[in-house]
Parts: C-alpha cells; structure tokens; sequence
C-alpha cells in the first residue's frame, strides 16, 4: 500500500474513532438531561454500586449531596436513601448540632462515617455566652427559664452539681428511716438526715444521694424540718418493700450527700441553675472568667429500629441529656436499673415488690432495637448524660469494636433491657462481639452502671478491651436472666449461652460501691463459656471501717472474679483460665445462698496467677460467702468445682474449711495440699483442689 492510501486509511480510522468519542458524548449528555429531569434515579441507576452523599456544617439540605455539593443534616441524607441501594454517607469536620433525637427507623445498607482524619462531633448541646461576675469567683449567666438538665460543661470542663459536702466527703446515716407518714398512699417518707446546711431550698429541686451497697439512689426532697428529709411522689413508691435495699444498714450505714443548692456552692467548678429567675450560677477556679458554657438539651442522638447492615464510624457523639431523675428521682436497684417509671400510669396497679412501676433504664446516646448486623467502630463518646450505647431489645449481629468511652453519667455499653420479662426468644441479642474498646471515667453520676453490661443473649465475645477507674462492676453479664428460664429450657433454648470474656485489661474498679468485682457473671450459662486471659489489677472497694469517719478511704480488696446465683438462680458452666489477678482480697467469689436456692456448679478454675496483698479464701483461689463451711453446703443434684494448677504470690490466706488442708512453718509460709478432695454425702458435693501453688506467702490465718 501507498503512502497516500496508509494515510488515507489512518485518517478514515480516526475519523470513525472521533465519530464513536461524539456519539458517546452525546449519550451521556442525554443521559444527564435525562437524569435531571427527574426520569431516571440515581439509586435505581446504581443498585449494584454504594451511593455517596456528603454533609458538611456549610452545606444546604437543598444541595445533591454531591461532594461539591454537600448537604446540611443527617436528616437530609438519611432521605436520600432507598430500599434496594447501597449508601455512604460521609461527613465533613465540625460540630453537628441535634436538637432533637435522629430517628433512622427502617434504614438499610448505609454506611455513615468521617471524611479522612476530620473531626465530626454529633452534640445534643446547646453552647451559651456572656457570663457576668457577681462575686470574687462567682459568675452568672443567663439562659432563660424552662430548661432541664443535670450536667454542664464550662470551656471544656464538666462543671460540678452543687453538693454538701464536696467531692469525696460524704454524711452518714446509722439509723432506718422512719415508716412512711400516715399511711402509704399518703406519698411521703422522711429520712433522719442532717438538713442543716440546706439553704435556699427548692421543693424537689433538691436531693439527697445515698450510696448503698450496689446502687446509687437519688431523692427529691419534698420539705425538710430540723434532721429531716421528706420525700415525696414518686420515689416514695418503690421505697416501700424495698427498705433494706434502699437504706439499709449493710456495713453500719450509708454515705449520702445533699446536691443541687445555690447554697452549696463553695467549690470552685460548682454550679447551681435557678429555675426562676434563669440563671445559671458557677463559681470559677480562681476567680479565671468563664468563656462558654453547654448545656446538653437531646437525651438520645440517634436512634435505629429495624435497621440493617448499619455501620457507623470516626464520628464522636457528645453532650446528651438525660433529665428523668429531675421528674421522678433515681431510684436504681442495681447496674442502673430503675423501679419508677411514670408514676400516673401506674399509680392504681400496686404489687408487692414493685409497687405497681415498671422497671426502666438509662437512655443512651445511640440506641437501637430489632436490627441486623449493627458496626460501631472507631467512634468517640464523652461527655453524656446517660450510656453511650445501648442495645435494647432484639436483634442479631453487633459488632462495638474500636471505640472510646471517656467521662459518661452512666454506663459504656448496655446490651438488653428489662431483664425480669425476657419472655421471647425475639428479645434476645445474638452473636455480639464488644472488642478493643477503651472505657475510662464512666457512671460518674448513676454509680451502679459497670463499664460493660449485657443481660441476655445467645453468643456473646467481650475481648481485648480496656476499663479504667470505674466507681463499680467493670464487666458485668447475665444479672437476674432467670424468670423465664424453665419455659426456654423446656424449648431447648436457655436465656444465656456461649459467652467469652477473654484478654481484656482491667484496673481500678469498685472505687465508689461494693459488692462486686472486676468481672461479674450471674445465673445459669449454657454452651461453652470462658473467662480467660483477663489481666485484673486493682480492685478498690471501700468497707464499713473505711467510711465511718464520712471520708472515702480506698483500699486494694473486693473480688476479681464473681460467680453469682441471684434470684433464685444457679452460677454455672464456666470455665475461669489463665487470668492474671493481682490485689484482690477474694480473685475468685462463688455466691451461695442455700435459702434463696442459689448454686455454684459445673465451673473450672484452671491456670491462673494470682498477684495479691491479701487473700480471704476458702482454698488458694475460692471464697464461699461469709458464714458458710463448704462442709456443711447442702445443695441438690451433683455439684464440681474443680481448682488445679493456679499459682498464688504473696498470699496473706484465710483458711477457712479445715486446718488439715493447709499448714504453715515456723517462718509463716503456708502450703495447701496439692491433692485434696472433699465430698459430702448429704449434698454430693465434690470439689477437687490439685497442683496449686503458693510462693512467698506471708502467712496464715486460720478460719
């Protein structure tokens, strides 16, 4: 071929690829107009592809969502989203303002997350300006009546309800509290308090906070007269039946203190906000003038009902609410679980125990119900009201892994609720894995809430997390899953089963109550379940001596790890391996109580290292509740527990079942037989203690 004619063919073969490039161009030109003439969706164009929307704290909700164009609110992207398609919705740095719960019901396949390294704060707060000095290092500001709230965080800082005495002094109480007035529909109750440094009361604005074994009660005061306290509707109601729990005399009394007085401010960081005139008071460190103050106004910030395949990560929730003790008082029985909830519903409906009210919880900053397949990762949650996240009722597939938890009212994390009528199997969560989470600082108000609760489920991994100063439990799984337990057994299905608590560090917990431990597991398990790898350090519990002066002593004993059989229960089926436990008085607790029916059986103590300044224990690494000779157990049906091969440092041992399972020398190190063996007839006990260690134990004492 010619030149010419190779040219000419070139040519005609860039003419047709020019041809191709414009029929093409013009396709899409088309298709665009198509598009924007509202013909065709997005959604329905990529239902095999993942539909990104952008939001920023500048965008409008009237934008595509396109990154060029973002959009303002999660609302806004949220209704964007259809059945069919895959979404992500990612968000630009800054603060999202909620003034009102995002409510994601019935959302599926969406992806929300941060835009690279951006900060992306969801707050519930409302922030306000302009203080003004009205003393030496006194200030107000004014935010308008009508407002209720329990916490305030001034530039930054978590400022302090208004309290007498102040943080770490408590008053005592040493005697009951005095039968309710007239009769119990009259409503009111009086505690033999001292009320002399109430000033500038306000009629149930006021409280009295008691700290009992396990639960942190909160009062409205109705009225007071000289070392009385009256208490009025609603709290009054669950007080009744429930004395022992609410101010019994357990270790010689309870601390209390008086919150929530302009009169008590005499602190720096104290606040008081005065419902009538508007103002909020604070009184400053050092007289330094306040900048800006939030007040949190959304209790929840969002929340998914049926909801599937949701992830949500890099995004830090802050400054929720949570006001209900402002109208009905705290009053928990246990793990922040409440016996009033709205007292007008419930007020013709008594019953023995109760009262007539239903038992509520905390609200937390993300909650969810009924959904599938839930990621919480990498995400931030600090300066709230209540929990941060809550899984209430129903569901399968949670994954919380990876995310921080850092100065909270309440609990981190709480799986289920309402554990007294866990009557389905639909109320059940499955197969949740809590993982590399970091939980420091948290029930700083509601001091009953561990770091970590989980009522009923069936497969269940808490792994490789860290708790830190916590005021009770850390790890706390299964209390009270036991009402329904026979009807799920006759099924072929038991409330709880499958669990692994494994390889998560543990420091600093009981600071504030006690009765507890590190990791705390109660009522009956099925499957297989572990605790193994946990690194267990500082267990602080205050006793009886340590707070008859009103000063709270802490002190290195309490329990590492608790097997509870409450309410008519059975502690069962565990196996406690390769744990690492150091000062804790009792490493391991096995409860029972033969009046109440409750067990321990079927449990494996097995290879573990305990570290500890003083052991009070029936063998090197049990204690049976006090009073109780394991001798003498009785109990129905055969029963192990087998305790092999533990080592045991610097043990100061109480041995307490019979001088010839332990002897000491003269230099006061004590030995436990390797191979002991005890069973009963009358109960068919068997606990078979072999190969344990105990290396430079500083002495005995015997039981």
């Amino acid at each position: 071929m010619s030149k010419a004619n190779t040219s000419k063919a070139n040519k005609s073969e860039d003419n047709r690829s020019k041809s191709k490039i414009k029929i093409l161009v013009a396709c899409i030109l088309a298709l665009v107009l198509i598009l924007s003439a509202g013909l065709v969706t997005w959604s329905v164009l990529n239902k095999n592809h993942t539909v990104v929307f952008y939001v920023a704290t500048n965008g409008d909700d009237g934008n595509s969502g396109r990154k060029n164009s973002p959009l303002r609110t999660l609302a806004a992207a949220n209704a964007k989203i259809e059945d069919g398609a895959k979404y992500e919705i990612i968000f630009r740095g800054g603060e999202y303002s909620f003034a009102e719960t995002a409510d994601m019901q019935g959302v599926n396949n969406v992806v929300y997350t941060s835009y690279g390294d951006e900060s992306v704060v969801f707050s519930g707060g409302e922030t306000y300006t302009g203080f003004e000095r009205i003393g030496a290092d006194m200030y107000r500001i004014d935010i308008g009546t009508g407002h209720s709230f329990r916490q305030i965080y001034v530039d930054g800082t978590k400022g302090i309800r208004a309290r007498e005495p102040n943080v770490g002094e408590y008053k005592m109480i040493t005697q009951e509290r005095v039968d309710v007035v007239n009769t119990m529909l009259s409503h009111v109750a009086y505690y033999p308090i001292d009320t002399s440094g109430i000033a500038d009361f306000k009629e149930y604005q006021t409280e009295v906070v008691f700290l009992t074994a396990w639960s942190n009660k909160r009062f409205r005061i109705k009225s007071i007269e000289p070392g009385k306290a009256f208490i009025g509707t609603p709290e009054i109601e669950p007080i009744q039946g429930m004395q022992s729990d609410i101010v019994g005399l357990t270790d010689g009394g309870h601390r209390y203190w008086l919150e929530n007085s302009r009169g008590f401010i005499d602190a720096a960081n104290e606040w008081f906000y005065d419902t009538d005139d508007g103002f909020l008071y604070y009184k400053s460190e050092g007289g330094q003038v306040p900048g800006s103050v939030v007040i949190p106004v959304t209790d929840k910030l969002i929340n998914m009902d049926y909801c599937s395949n949701i992830t949500i990560s890099g995004i830090t929730f802050a400054y929720t609410n949570w006001d209900r003790p402002n109208k009905y008082g705290h009053v928990d029985t246990a793990q922040n679980m409440l016996y009033t909830k709205d007292y007008a519903a419930t007020v013709t409906d008594y019953d023995d125990e109760f009262r007539g009210q239903y038992r509520d919880f905390v609200t937390g900053a993300v909650e969810f119900s009924y959904t599938d397949n839930i990621v919480i990762s990498d995400c931030v949650f600090t300066n709230l009201g209540g929990i941060g996240i809550r899984a209430v009722v129903g569901g399968s597939g949670i994954t919380l892994q990876g995310n921080e938890f850092y100065n909270i009212a309440a609990s981190a994390i709480q799986i289920g609720e309402n554990i007294w009528n866990a009557d389905n199997t639909a109320k059940y969560h499955k197969n949740i894995l809590i993982d590399n989470n970091y939980i420091d600082n948290i029930s700083t108000e509601y001091a009953s809430g561990p770091g970590i609760c989980v009522f009923f489920f069936d497969g269940l991994v808490i792994s490789h997390n860290t708790l830190t100063n916590l005021p009770y439990i850390g790890i706390s799984v299964g209390l009270g899953a036991t009402e329904n337990l026979a009807i799920d057994e006759a099924n072929g299905y038991r409330i709880q089963r499958n669990c692994r608590i494994e390889y998560n560090y543990i420091e600093n917990v009981m600071s504030t109550l006690h009765d507890g431990g590190l990791i705390y597991v109660s009522n009956p398990f099925g499957g297989e379940n572990y605790i193994r790898g946990n690194y267990i350090v500082g267990n602080f519990v205050t006793r009886k001596e340590d707070i008859a002066s009103g000063v709270q002593v802490a002190r290195a004993r309490g329990i590492g790890i608790y097997h509870d059989g409450c309410n008519g229960g059975t502690a069962t089926n565990f196996i406690d391996e390769n744990n690492y436990i150091k000062d804790s008085e009792q490493p391991f607790y096995f409860q029972k109580l033969e009046e109440h029916g409750q067990v321990a059986k079927n449990i494996t103590v097995r290879n573990n290292y305990l570290d500890a300044v003083s052991m009070n224990t029936v063998l090197p690494t049990i204690r049976w509740l006090t009073g109780f000779d394991a001798r003498n157990i009785r109990i129905e049906g055969l029963f192990f527990i087998l305790v092999y091969q533990n080592r045991i440092q610097r043990g100061d041992l109480y041995a307490g079942i019979d001088p010839k399972h332990y002897w000491a020398d003269a230099d006061g190190t004590v030995y436990i037989n390797p191979d002991v063996h005890w069973e009963t007839e009358e109960s068919r006990l068997a606990i078979l203690a072999t190969g344990n260690t105990i290396i430079a134990a500083a002495g005995a004492k015997k039981g």
